[in-house]
């Protein structure tokens, strides 16, 4: 009986859930007829020969966006090329410059030993430029045996012994007595004649006292001496008080003899002889 029951309710379910999928089936065949209707009769109100206030609107031509004008490209000019034909800059030549003026030599020519007339100056300055033409006058007589260079040293002491003797006056530096007797005599305040000479020039007292010095072997310890070219004034001062070249011998007092303090300053008298 149970069994019969539960039958019934299915059967009446299953009719039940059949009748709602038919109702649901005839709804979506009419909705479905409707949509396609509606869709015909859009596409037709377009078509041609139709009124026109049954066009919703009136159909528009595409929308073509206007033209942009191109921008022009700002114009570039080419710089003209250089010229290669265009003259170089003359280059300006530098001025010449002038050679620079020799030295006067050291020594005096040796054809001459006293090349120009002494000009009046200091007694110093004079002692000196005559002291360089003795130097240059020995070289000359001896032919370079017996040369003395013309340093400083030595163009000083030559000078100091030259300013001792006091003979520039006479034109006879060292007052040598050699060749006495073809000139005239120095005489002394008192009237004494000295048998020094006195000289015409300059030119042949150097000469003269050059070729006193060698002449006597007794004087070549004054040229040894000068010959190194750097000799002390005590060592010179001592050669020549040594040597026969003054009776009086300088007071024999070499600091006396470089200071120019002697006593007696002069000692007059035959003097200077050639050997023989």
């Amino acid at each position: 009986m149970r069994a019969l029951r539960r039958l019934d309710r299915h059967r009446r379910a299953l009719l039940t859930l059949t009748a709602m999928l038919v109702v649901a089936g005839g709804a979506w065949t009419a909705v479905a007829a409707a949509t396609a209707s509606a869709v015909v009769h859009r596409t037709d109100a377009t078509a041609p020969g139709l009124p026109a206030h049954r066009v919703s609107r009136a159909p528009t031509a595409p929308f073509d966006p206007p033209a942009t004008p191109p921008v022009p490209a700002p114009a570039v000019t080419a710089a003209p090329p250089a010229s290669t034909s265009a003259a170089p800059l003359p280059v300006p030549k530098p001025a010449p410059v002038a050679a620079p003026a020799k030295p006067p030599a050291s020594r005096p020519a040796a054809s001459s030993p006293v090349s120009a007339p002494l000009v009046a100056a200091p007694e110093s300055t004079q002692a000196a430029q005559v002291a360089a033409a003795l130097i240059a006058s020995v070289d000359q007589q001896s032919h370079g045996t017996r040369s003395i260079p013309a340093t400083p040293d030595n163009v000083g002491l030559v000078a100091r012994w030259i300013m001792n003797e006091g003979g520039l006056r006479a034109d006879n530096p060292l007052n040598t007595s050699h060749g006495a007797g073809g000139y005239p005599h120095q005489v002394t305040a008192g009237g004494q004649d000295t048998g020094i000479p006195i000289f015409p020039t300059m030119a042949v007292g150097v000469a003269a006292d050059a070729a006193t010095l060698l002449s006597n072997p007794r004087y070549a310890r004054i040229l040894h001496v000068l010959a190194g070219g750097k000799a002390s004034c005590m060592a010179f001062a001592t050669a020549v008080i040594r040597s026969p070249w003054a009776s009086g011998h300088y007071g024999h007092n070499p600091l006396g003899f470089c200071t120019g303090n002697m006593t007696p300053k002069k000692v007059r008298g035959h003097r200077h002889r050639r050997a023989g």
